[in-house]
């Protein structure tokens, strides 16, 4: 069984992050959104964009949910290869990751590489100190 944001065989889509309801969920077998579409957005996925303003062309204009893996004015620009998720899905309007960051990275689009845990700089600082405890224990011996 899938769980709540999950749909379809071995539960590899997502619901259309666009399902209304405090937890967005959808069929898991369909991902037809279960408690209907937020405001602005129709359909069994609630993956249709309103059109208003007298709009009629079609074309996705930053207001429309753009296919997966693409975001912004057009859908012209792709969601980073560090979301996490199977499908590495991000909001249509500004790109940040629906499902957060594949492990090792940080920032609203997953673009910003976590270091390891053990950083480089206190290895420099424990030499550093090793040395000059060193330099002062030669000095000490010399004198």
């Amino acid at each position: 069984e899938c769980t709540e944001n999950t749909y379809g065989v071995n539960c590899e889509k997502y619901c259309s992050h666009f399902c209304g309801g405090v937890n967005k969920t959808c069929s898991p077998v369909s991902g037809e959104c279960l408690s209907g579409c937020v405001t602005g957005y129709q359909g069994l996925l609630c993956d249709q964009a309103i059109v208003t303003g007298g709009d009629t062309s079609g074309e996705p204009d930053g207001d429309t949910e753009c296919a997966n893996n693409k975001y912004g004015v057009n859908c012209s620009k792709s969601c980073s290869p560090n979301c996490a998720g199977a499908d590495k899905q991000c909001y249509h309007t500004n790109g940040s990751c629906v499902l957060g960051c594949e492990s090792g990275y940080s920032g609203p689009k997953c673009d910003i590489g976590v270091k390891d845990a053990v950083s480089e700089y206190p290895v420099i600082t424990v030499l550093a100190t090793s040395m000059l405890v060193l330099i002062s224990l030669l000095l000490v011996l010399t004198v």
